[in-house]
């Protein structure tokens, strides 16, 4: 599925020899010597092998399912590679050629948009620059969040490469006295402060807690199937409600987070299932990046009757862990993980 050796077609097509099947068809993508107008001297590419693979596995199922041919088989290459190299190869077999041509087109198309596979290009000039990763993460691979706002976003309903971050906002909150997210700070409440940084990273922005309250922020809100039941169960509720493949979780009470976290914090999660902050106290669940991979292993937890996002992080998931302190001097990793828990924590920071 994926490897890092040179790719021979004459050796993969010879497993494509059902006597059954009387149409074989095989899609080979070389490495070209020129993008855009520039010259090309080589490529590189990068993958989070295994999903991948798994989503490699998942797309020739469908490609069999769907089309009814006999078989897809897909491999992919990583790593350094040299004009006429071949990177990619996709063969299909099937009784008739229609279906085969179809299912084989299906497998290229949905690898490349769905598949964790990057492409850095080397150029003559000696410049290198990664391409054909907007549907991985906002702006290209080196830049990660930094350059969001800038026409990069991907957008429209329905795309499961929208960039959606989640307010979790279902908290009673009981020890501030009344509801903290609509406490002033400068003159903004901390849920207009978080929704104006979320949004000006280019980010599509949901709220998950009680409509009745949040509803004139205009925003989607997505209710809690069990409210006050915790953040697992808020996010539970969220997968069920969007289609994108990962999502950037804040707490409302967190209303101070930067640019340059969430940006860091998307960036890493392109090679891992959860990304987090990790502060004096150790790893913090919130704010976080979580991806789909979560979704099935959240309901199994409910089921047994945990509530909290921690519980994830002994279920044998790709955590990468971001220390604080990589933010200094601005101490925006410190800021990033300020809870705002009483009306005396919210008195200290004015």
């Amino acid at each position: 599925m994926i490897t890092h050796k040179p790719i021979d077609p004459s050796n993969l097509e010879a497993e494509l020899n059902d006597p059954a099947c009387g149409g074989v068809v095989a899609f080979v993508g070389k490495v070209r010597n020129h993008h855009d107008g520039k010259k090309v001297t080589g490529l590189t590419y990068e993958a989070y092998v295994p999903m991948a693979e798994k989503i490699l596995t998942a797309i020739a199922a469908e490609a069999v399912e769907k089309f009814g041919v006999k078989e897809a088989k897909i491999l992919h290459r990583v790593g350094d590679l040299e004009i006429g190299d071949i990177a990619v190869w996709v063969g299909v077999e099937s009784a008739h050629r229609a279906e085969a041509f179809e299912a084989c087109r299906y497998v290229i198309d949905e690898l490349k948009q769905r598949t964790p596979i990057w492409k850095k290009e080397h150029y003559q000039d000696g410049k290198r620059q990664w391409v054909g990763c907007k549907d991985q993460g906002p702006g290209t691979r080196d830049q990660g969040l930094k350059a969001l706002g800038h026409g990069s976003r991907v957008t429209g309903h329905g795309s499961k490469h929208k960039y959606i971050a989640v307010i979790l906002a279902g908290g009673q909150s009981k020890r501030f006295g009344n509801d903290k997210l609509f406490a002033l700070f400068k003159g903004r409440t901390l849920v207009e402060i978080l929704l104006s940084t979320l949004k000006s990273c280019g980010f599509d922005v949901v709220i998950s807690g009680p409509k009745n309250k949040f509803g004139h922020l205009g925003v989607p809100i997505i209710g809690d199937e069990h409210p006050f039941d915790g953040p697992l169960s808020a996010l539970s509720s969220v997968w069920k409600k969007t289609t994108a493949d990962r999502i950037l979780v804040v707490a409302g009470d967190m209303p101070f987070i930067s640019s340059s976290v969430i940006g860091e914090l998307w960036e890493k999660n392109r090679m891992a299932d959860v990304t987090l902050l990790c502060g004096a106290s150790g790893p913090s669940p919130l704010p976080g990046v979580y991806s789909r991979e979560t979704q099935k292993t959240i309901i199994q937890l409910l089921k047994e009757g945990r509530r909290d996002l921690f519980s994830l992080l002994d279920r044998g998931f790709l955590v990468e862990i971001i220390d604080k302190n990589k933010f200094a001097p601005g101490n925006e990793g410190e800021q990033a993980l300020v809870n705002i828990n009483t009306a005396n924590d919210l008195d200290c920071l004015t």
